[in-house]
């Protein structure tokens, strides 16, 4: 899985009747690649304050 550290938050989407968020990010490395996360079975998520540049600092997978 090509790494997602530092990559920027574009956009995101809430899916409820599906239970996915899909978020679109892009990388801030010297070639930009844009990549999109999903998120399946969520039954809750909290984004109170999304800000402009938010980026990823730490992924973690298989949680």
């Amino acid at each position: 899985m090509p790494s997602l550290h530092d990559n920027i938050i574009l956009s995101y989407e809430v899916d409820l009747e599906n239970r996915r968020i899909r978020m679109r990010t892009r990388s801030s490395h010297t070639v930009p690649k844009n990549m999109d996360v999903l998120f399946s079975g969520v039954m809750a998520h909290a984004f109170d304050t999304p800000l402009h540049g938010s980026i990823i600092l730490e992924w973690m997978s298989g949680i």
